[in-house]
This record gives structure tokens, C-alpha cells and sequence, in this order.
């Protein structure tokens, strides 16, 4: 995608770009609302203030359009953990710990986002589209996942502890608690889930060979 500076940009080219992203937006809030059936070029048109004819002119479907929310929310996610490992500083277990926080940040943690996830992953087993782009990008997070608990265990000498076993665990409670958080999202306490996370694979690589 070619970038667009302000200062060099046309009013056509500034245009077509926010109106991209007004698109967007409504198509995620109306995936928010009414799920992937219930978003219709009605409620999107609504929801944007532009017409028809805008879906076609930037995405050419109304499908390509909800293709580009998910695959808008995959990039925002992957970005996240990516900066997390980053920040984490120079040990595995900073790291580890930036990431269980990075995960239930409001960065991707919202009751939208994870409204739209729910409703991509219920489609990803009749599309083949949906559900190769959900499996690459937890694939993605689930490797560096796994190679973070590996690299931990080799430093600890944790002869004994499954790395791959532990990241799936991790992965098993994440989801749990992104449910949690759906369900309930005023009570949900984002810190307490961060520690939990960080806590269980402390104590599933506390085994010392």
C-alpha cells in the first residue's frame, strides 16, 4: 500500500482515504452490532453517510470490505504482541510477562474487537477465506508463543517441562479469558488476568530438572 503524506497528498487522495476508513468503521461497528449476516449495505451506508456506490468504488463488495476489517484486526493484533516482545526488555521472562499484558491491553481488547473476532471465527468453518486467515495468525503468535516458553525452559535447563505443552495452555486460558471479558466487560479486571496468565506459566516452568 502506497502511504499518503498530508503534505503532499491531493484533496482527492485525502478523501479517498478517509472515506476508506469511514468504511471500515462502519462495517466493524455494524459486525459489533448485528454479526456478519446482519451487516448489510444498508446499515453500512448508514453508518458511514456515504452511498453505495463508495463500497464498490474502494473494496468492489460489500465481502472484500468485511475482508478488510478482519484482516485490518489481524494486522492491529500481530502489531501488538510484536511491540510487547519488543518492550519486554532483555529477559524471556519480561518478555513473556509484556506479552500476557499486551494481550488483554485496550489496544486490542475491546468489546468490539472481540465481538468481530467471535463473529469471524463462527464463519471460519464454511469459508476457506476466514478461516486460512485465522489460522495464520494465531499460527504466527502461537510459534512466537512456543519459542518464548522454549527459550526459558533451555535456560532453566527445564529438561523435564513441554514447552509446546505449556503455550497451548497459556493459549487455552487466553481465550478463556477474552470469553470472560465478552461476557462480562465491566467487571472484568484486565491486570489480575495478565498476572494470572504470567503466574500459571511461571508455575508450569518451575520444574528444575
Amino acid at each position: 500500500m502506497v502511504e499518503i503524506h498530508p503534505k503532499t497528498a491531493t484533496a482527492r487522495e485525502l478523501g479517498k482515504t478517509r472515506n476508506r476508513k469511514l468504511l471500515l468503521h462502519a462495517a466493524a461497528k455494524s459486525i459489533h452490532q448485528h454479526g456478519l449476516r446482519g451487516t448489510t449495505v444498508d446499515v453500512i451506508q448508514r453508518y458511514s453517510g456515504l452511498g453505495r456506490g463508495m463500497i464498490n468504488q474502494h473494496f468492489k463488495s460489500k465481502e472484500n470490505l468485511l475482508w478488510s476489517v478482519a484482516e485490518q484486526l489481524m494486522s492491529e493484533y500481530r502489531q501488538n504482541w510484536r511491540t510487547c516482545l519488543e518492550k519486554g526488555g532483555t529477559t524471556y521472562e519480561g518478555k513473556l510477562r509484556a506479552l500476557c499484558q499486551g494481550e488483554f491491553s485496550e489496544t486490542v481488547l475491546t468489546q468490539q474487537t472481540v465481538s468481530i473476532w467471535l463473529a469471524f471465527r463462527s464463519e471460519a468453518s464454511a469459508s476457506v477465506s476466514y478461516q486460512r486467515l485465522v489460522a495464520d495468525g494465531d499460527a504466527e503468535f502461537n510459534e512466537a508463543l512456543y519459542n518464548l516458553c522454549r527459550a526459558i525452559c533451555e535456560e532453566r535447563q527445564l529438561s523435564d517441562v513441554d514447552p509446546r505443552r505449556v503455550s497451548r495452555l497459556m493459549n487455552a486460558v487466553f481465550e478463556g479469558l477474552w470469553l470472560e471479558f465478552h461476557l462480562n466487560p465491566q467487571s472484568f479486571d484486565r491486570q489480575a488476568a495478565s498476572d494470572a496468565c504470567f503466574h500459571m506459566a511461571q508455575k508450569l516452568m518451575a520444574v528444575t530438572s
